[in-house]
């Protein structure tokens, strides 16, 4: 399954879509007052004491999960949150972490069950936080990516992204932007940008953008070359860095059918990132 990031290839700490970092308290639900009138005097009650202690145990597996997962354990940690999510099922922080944790495991080991497990806890999650933005790119990044047959569906992509610009507006751009080039849909892509960067001359991010559609599509070459030089003149952190800059700006003089200048932009990609598999192998093609 996809995940969120700012590059051609989602990742999951990547544009903002980032684990919560406070954990949310396990909450056990009191009786309705007419329930406890009614109630002999005998009921069955949870103790103080037992609450305290499921709360503890929640939190020592959420905890164990995390180390888990950071050292490589993966089994160890998806172990460790399915039996969190058993005694808190509406644990946000841990329904999270299992649905990512399934998602970036269910496409190397090509298992559907848990590609399945990623989209249900983390629907569940927006069920319980519906502004949780991160969840919400996971889920996007989902349905545009999985097959059909465990759930992907491009209406479903576009539905989320629509939600999640009216609760973040760059987050919403970038995934609107993605899907349009996913489908093609380069006219509305196109006009994505145009608009955002009538209202925001200076945003960068938007001009990047349409240079990626322009490289993408092979319309709008000039506009797109502009942007992409404006790009790799500001040096900002939070683009791209220049390889990949290069990388486009290479693509866009190809099209322009200026092979002299692909090349520079590319040499000049890989001294910035000489790991750069893409512009070596579009070097190696000119040359």
């Amino acid at each position: 399954m996809k995940s969120p990031t700012r590059s051609s290839r989602p990742r999951r700490n990547a544009a903002g879509a980032e684990l919560a970092a406070a954990l949310l308290a396990f909450a056990v639900l009191p009786l309705a007052a007419e329930e406890t009138a009614a109630a002999p005097a005998h009921a069955d009650t949870v103790p103080a004491h037992s609450a305290t202690a499921a709360v503890n145990e929640v939190d020592g597996l959420f905890q164990k999960a995390l180390a888990a997962r950071k050292a490589g354990k993966t089994d160890e940690a998806l172990d460790c949150l399915e039996k969190a999510t058993e005694l808190a099922p509406d644990r946000t922080d841990v329904l999270f972490e299992l649905g990512t944790l399934a998602g970036e495991l269910s496409g190397p080991r090509s298992s559907i069950p848990l590609a399945f497990k990623a989209k249900g806890s983390l629907e569940r999650v927006l069920e319980l936080a519906p502004t949780h933005t991160g969840a919400r790119e996971w889920l996007i990044g989902f349905y545009s990516g999985a097959p059909w047959f465990v759930g992907g569906s491009m209406k479903k992509a576009y539905h989320h992204a629509e939600v999640l610009a009216t609760q973040d507006a760059g987050k919403g751009f970038y995934w609107t932007h993605r899907l349009y080039l996913q489908d093609k849909r380069y006219d509305d892509a196109f006009a994505l940008c145009d608009a955002t960067l009538v209202q925001q001359p200076q945003n960068l991010f938007a001009s990047y953008q349409l240079g990626v559609t322009s490289a993408e599509s092979g319309q709008r070459l000039a506009d797109g070359r502009t942007a992409l030089e404006a790009c790799l003149a500001a040096s900002v952190p939070y683009l791209p860095g220049p390889d990949m800059l290069c990388l486009h700006l290479g693509r866009i003089l190809e099209k322009q059918g200026d092979k002299t200048g692909a090349i520079a932009r590319y040499e000049e990609g890989l001294k910035a990132n000489s790991a750069n598999k893409d512009l070596a192998d579009r070097l190696a093609k000119l040359r």
